[in-house]
């Protein structure tokens, strides 16, 4: 069987995988970006100091011009130093799932699980996706693994509960 070349699938379908995530993290500071309202913690002092790629992908989410955000992640990857770390593996695991890429998201939402610090809701939702993978790949102990965790951080995230009873 020849190797298929990654797709991403219509931006319907990829709107609405975001809209399943109700605490997705990413995608609300683009809705309230969208509404007006700006997302602190993307002001803090130092993250706006580089040229980056991380604000390129949100502006593509934003627009859903969805083909150009893995690009936009793994520029401001590249940078050692940037503040947008966490955000851009994130981001950039979505988009490879989408893809059905799923060895390279489950790298990079277990880089960013792994991460000492990482926001709340960004290794939940981290969690919660890799949670996802796992059971379609039949791991189910270590889905479950995943969802147990993400549940004890964060006991009122709707999406544990959510894409767990999806399992």
């Amino acid at each position: 069987m020849e190797k298929r070349e990654p797709i991403m699938p219509s931006n319907h379908f990829i709107k609405t995988f975001f809209e399943s995530f109700a605490e997705d993290p990413i995608f609300n500071s683009v809705d309230k970006e969208k509404e007006g309202d700006v997302d602190e913690t993307e002001n803090q002092p130092g993250k706006n100091a580089t040229n980056n790629g991380y604000m390129k992908a949100k502006k593509h989410l934003q627009d859903g011009n969805y083909g150009s955000i893995i690009e936009c992640c793994q520029n401001e990857l590249a940078n050692p130093l940037t503040p947008y770390k966490v955000e851009s593996l994130l981001l950039r695991a979505t988009l490879y799932q989408l893809r059905g890429e799923s060895k390279k998201a489950m790298d990079d939402l277990t880089a960013l699980i792994n991460i000492e610090n990482s926001p709340l809701k960004m290794k939940v939702n981290a969690l919660v996706k890799r949670g996802s993978l796992f059971m379609q790949h039949e791991k189910v102990d270590d889905s479950l693994r995943d969802f147990d965790k993400a549940a004890l951080l964060d006991p009122l995230n709707s999406d544990v509960f959510h894409h767990r009873g999806q399992v």
